[in-house]
C-alpha cells in the first residue's frame, strides 16, 4: 500500500510510505509488490511536478531508481528473506 503523507498540510510537499505485508511471501512477489507500489508513487509525482506526458526513459529510470531503493531498505532492515 502506498500512502501519501502532507505532514505540514495539503499545500506542502508529500511523503510517500509504502508499507508491505511481506509474511510468508517469496522475494519474487515481494519485488513485484514493492515496483507495483514505486509505480503508485511515481504517479503521485509526475501529478505534483505537473508532467502530464512523462517521457518513457524519465518514467522507466525513476520507477527503477525507485524500486531499487525500496528493496535495498528492506534487504538492509529485514534481511534477504
Amino acid at each position: 500500500m502506498m500512502t501519501t503523507y502532507h505532514p505540514h498540510g495539503e499545500q506542502t510537499n508529500p511523503i510517500c510510505i509504502i508499507t508491505v505485508n511481506c509474511e510468508g511471501m517469496d522475494n519474487c512477489v515481494r519485488v513485484g509488490i514493492i515496483a507495483h507500489e514505486c509505480v503508485h508513487v511515481f504517479q503521485e509525482l509526475i501529478e505534483r511536478i505537473g508532467e502530464n506526458v512523462p517521457s518513457p526513459e524519465f518514467e522507466a529510470y525513476t520507477i527503477q531508481s525507485m524500486v531499487t531503493n525500496v528493496v535495498w531498505a528492506w534487504e538492509k532492515t529485514f534481511g534477504d528473506t
